[in-house]
């Protein structure tokens, strides 16, 4: 089952089979004599759990160390350094660095940024401004000669490659 990708798979499975299902590469298995909602229950779990993990890269599970300009980005250790010395992050600046790290190269909006990164509904706030800002200071990055995070004015940011 599981070759190529790292898309979750959800099995509806005949009661007593769950566990040769999740052997052969499934990740969630239910028995099918289980109540709709357990089911509905057990998706909605695999799937924030993959949007947050796994959504933007599929390579990133046989990765666990990425190289970018300097930046040596360990999320299993959740440790970053740059140019050998390692550097501190809030929550919301590290979970925005991995996305950068993973995408070089994507533009993303502040409404994207607060929906698919952080996970919080966008109200227009200065926050994703004053985050980036944090960032490119942490990085020894500024906006007038980016290194790593390039302002695309009307659009958002983008990390370079």
């Amino acid at each position: 089952m599981r070759k190529v990708s790292y898309t979750p798979i959800l099995l509806l499975a005949p009661p007593g089979t769950e566990d040769e299902l999740i052997a052969t590469g499934a990740d969630q298995c239910v028995s099918a004599d289980v109540a709709y909602k357990t089911v509905l229950s057990a998706a909605f779990s695999l799937l924030r759990r993959y949007l947050f993990y796994d959504h933007y890269d599929e390579v990133w599970p046989l990765d666990t160390v990425i190289y970018r300009k300097g930046i040596v980005f360990d999320h299993l250790r959740h440790r970053v350094t740059l140019d050998g010395e390692e550097v501190h992050f809030t929550p919301k600046e590290y979970k925005l660095l991995h996305y950068f790290v993973r995408n070089p190269g994507i533009v993303i909006s502040p409404e994207q940024i607060c929906d698919r990164i952080w996970g919080v509904e966008f109200d227009g706030n200065r926050d994703v401004t004053t985050v980036v800002a944090e960032l490119r200071r942490k990085l020894k990055d500024t906006r007038e000669k980016p290194i790593y995070i390039k302002t695309v004015h009307g659009f958002g940011y983008q990390f370079l490659l």
